[in-house]
């Protein structure tokens, strides 16, 4: 298994993961949303897609879990 990341967050139909990345993320959390150049996809581990955007997607409404982050072509587990 690859490195999952831990997302630091304050308390302030569609499927498909590819290409799992390693080394640094090609996005960052500003404390209640992702943050990339781009498109970003966040998906459940069972590859449903639960929100996207571009150039931010706020998560901090999602539950604690882990999900699969989409962004800059390159796909990241992130635990939050």
């Amino acid at each position: 298994l690859l490195d999952i990341y831990s997302l630091p967050f304050g308390e302030n139909g569609q499927g498909g993961i590819g290409n799992v990345a390693d080394g640094q993320p090609g996005f960052t959390a500003d404390g209640t949303a992702i943050v990339a150049d781009g498109e970003i996809n966040v998906f459940s581990l069972d590859g449903k897609l639960v929100v996207s955007g571009t150039g931010s997607v706020e998560f901090a409404s999602l539950e604690p879990g882990i999900y699969i982050i989409n962004a800059g072509g390159k796909s990241y587990k992130v635990m939050k």
